[in-house]
């Protein structure tokens, strides 16, 4: 079940009804850190409702060619926030719908699943779903682009990405089937994009 979103433009503000108390810590989590890269904080009822800035943006998911240097420098920010260990703040759910460019910025939305992962953990999800979107031709671009941008300011471990990799995308599957998700365009060049995901060492500069 999806949280529930009422949109107030006239306000400037976004509603969001949690589906439950802990999903709403999750989110005021990482809103009351107040990211430039996220919607602000305006107001919260404690237990399942968010008060949040309207950005009156496009989605990404409905861009023709999506900045993927400014994308990957959002999860470079996110990154940034904590550690433990080894660990950082993962999105996990990094569903293109999930970014809003507005005036030349990119913005991340949705954080009721962000857990502490390894990094690559959000880097081989953000890659998933647009492996399903692009041409094997595009999509090379865009893994060269947002893999290598992503690169030239933190680490990328190619043995845990190719740990990682096989597991995460049996639970990308998983989730698409058992949540009814379709990709809007039928892709035949899926299996080619995830094959060159596995080739980590080729794609890093």
């Amino acid at each position: 079940m999806k949280s529930r979103i009422i949109f107030k433009k006239d306000a400037q503000e976004v509603i969001k009804i949690c589906n439950s108390p802990a999903e709403f810590q999750k989110e005021l989590f990482i809103y009351k850190k107040e990211l430039e890269f996220t919607p602000k904080l305006i107001d919260h009822d404690k237990r399942m409702k968010l008060i949040l800035q309207y950005i009156p943006g496009q989605r990404v998911a409905d861009i023709g060619k999506p900045d993927f240097s400014k994308l990957a420098k959002l999860f470079l920010k996110l990154h940034k926030v904590g550690k433990k260990q080894n660990q950082v703040i993962c999105q996990v759910d990094t569903n293109p719908k999930n970014y809003l460019v507005w005036d030349g910025k990119y913005y991340m939305l949705d954080f009721s699943e962000w857990s502490w992962q390894l990094p690559e953990v959000d880097l081989i999800n953000f890659l998933l779903f647009w492996a399903s979107r692009q041409t094997d031709y595009q999509f090379r671009q865009t893994c060269d682009i947002f893999l290598n941008t992503y690169l030239r300011e933190s680490s990328i471990n190619m043995i845990e990405w190719e740990l990682l990799l096989a597991e995460l995308t049996q639970k990308f599957d998983w989730r698409r089937k058992n949540f009814g998700k379709k990709e809007r365009i039928f892709n035949s060049d899926v299996g080619k994009n995830r094959n060159y995901l596995q080739n980590i060492n080729t794609i890093l500069k």
